[in-house]
């Protein structure tokens, strides 16, 4: 223990220097945390603390030269990303600093434009716009584009997976339609199913496939705890009759619709200004 905190005599202080190809030129040791001015191996002359300097810390200058070419390296990997996930770099929102802190923005093949932080991109790198599109379009009828092929088949596995979402959201309800007081038919989602799902297979990283027996396993296993996860986060549904639920759908349309458009959609009705069919 007292050798670690003895005192380096000068000659000492001259061999270490000396022995990392390094030169003192001024300053006087007194401890660790003596000020010592050097030339480095570089060439360049600095200050350091002496602690810092048995840490293995150097010259500043080129500390952040390599912080800059390192920052080069990871925008050149940012980019290449982006190319491999058939998306393209626009900018930097402002100066490059670091990926936890730097926005960077991005297009798809129809031009849309995302922004995100460049941590993000690593996790989900998807067009914001695309992926409102196939929410939406998982909501709407079966000769969509994105439903063509088998994508209802995640949206009936999802739906399977939340049996305990759907009682809770039923008693909550007292079975009843909460415009009309009627036996309820249908639950209706205050924050949309389709949305939700996506969500899912975003958080996961993972592709919206066309079969359902394209995922693995484990990655079923990952979407159904997953999609649990969220209905927990988000409201219970609403009990509704088959025709308010389809009447509320026939005016705000299917895909991305809100809780507010649902609470105006009871008051609409409550006040007289809208009659379900």
């Amino acid at each position: 223990m007292g050798s670690k905190n003895k005192k380096l005599t000068n000659e000492e202080i001259f061999y270490l220097i000396d022995n990392d190809n390094c030169e003192w030129i001024s300053g006087e040791y007194e401890n660790a945390r003596s000020k010592l001015v050097m030339r480095f191996e570089c060439g360049h002359v600095g200050e350091i603390i002496w602690n810092q300097f048995q840490q293995g810390k150097r010259c500043t200058i080129c500390g952040i030269k390599s912080r800059q070419e390192s920052h080069k390296t990871k925008k050149e990997g940012i980019i290449s990303f982006l190319e491999t996930n058939g998306l393209s770099f626009v900018d930097f929102r402002g100066e490059y600093k670091t990926q936890k802190t730097t926005i960077v923005r991005y297009s798809c093949e129809y031009g849309h434009i995302t922004e995100r932080l460049v941590d993000r991109i690593f996790q989900y790198p998807t067009c914001r716009e695309c992926k409102k599109e196939q929410a939406n379009a998982l909501q709407r009828g079966s000769n969509n584009k994105w439903r063509k092929g088998g994508t209802t088949e995640i949206r009936d596995f999802c739906a399977n997976q939340i049996s305990e979402w759907k009682e809770e959201s039923k008693s909550h309800c007292d079975y009843k339609c909460v415009i009309t007081g009627e036996k309820m038919d249908e639950i209706h989602h205050l924050y949309p199913f389709g949305t939700i799902i996506f969500e899912c297979l975003e958080n996961l990283n993972l592709p919206l496939f066309e079969k359902i027996n394209l995922y693995s396993e484990s990655e079923m296993l990952a979407i159904s705890n997953e999609i649990k996860r969220l209905h927990s986060i988000y409201p219970l549904g609403v009990c509704l009759t088959k025709s308010a639920h389809k009447f509320f759908h026939k005016i705000y349309g299917r895909g991305e619709t809100t809780p507010q458009q649902f609470y105006d959609f009871c008051e609409n009705i409550k006040n007289g200004k809208i009659k379900i069919d």
